[in-house]
């Protein structure tokens, strides 16, 4: 059986300033874009589920958060390495 993927959201990869250069750029290319939105995202494949302590310092390390609320509304698109 698969082990479960934690995900953990993470800062804005993007200044405002590049988000909005970005979101000028695409939008000549996409005209219905709305809006842009560029996040860290770490993933990790855990055996068990963590105790709260170790979310916690997991969190503390990455800098990241688990999602919470609502995401951005639109497509996802997920690049990574």
């Amino acid at each position: 059986m698969p082990f479960p993927i934690l995900k953990l959201r993470g800062a804005s990869a993007l200044s405002a300033s590049r988000l909005d250069r970005l979101a000028g750029t695409l939008s000549g290319l996409f005209p219905g874009l709305e809006s842009v939105t560029a996040e860290y995202w770490y993933f990790a494949e855990i055996q068990e589920p963590l105790s709260a302590e170790e979310a916690a310092r997991l969190g503390e390390l990455l800098e990241a958060r688990a999602p919470e609320g609502e995401l951005p509304a639109g497509s996802l698109r997920l690049v990574t390495p």
